[in-house]
């Protein structure tokens, strides 16, 4: 699978750094440093890189920034 490789000797070897991933008999290493990538329900953190009028840029470390629309946002005690 990804991130691996056989040796000279048949044995097979991580080629990054990172955490083992076994599905059935497919083995893959999942890299320590990579970029996040988000998925639904994923609470994440981030920072607000540029405010306009209807919505935020929020930089979550991954590929692209992200948008949050201030109409997808509850505050506390209903505010908008």
């Amino acid at each position: 699978g990804h991130g691996t490789y056989v040796d000279e000797n048949d044995r097979l070897r991580a080629s990054v750094a990172g955490v083992l991933e076994k599905v059935n008999k497919l083995i893959s290493i999942r890299p320590l440093k990579m970029r996040y990538q988000g998925e639904i329900g994923d609470v994440i953190v981030g920072r607000v890189t540029e405010v306009q009028q209807s919505r935020w840029k929020v930089d979550t470390n991954s590929k692209l920034d992200s948008v949050l629309l201030l109409s997808s946002v509850n505050l506390p005690g209903g505010e908008l």
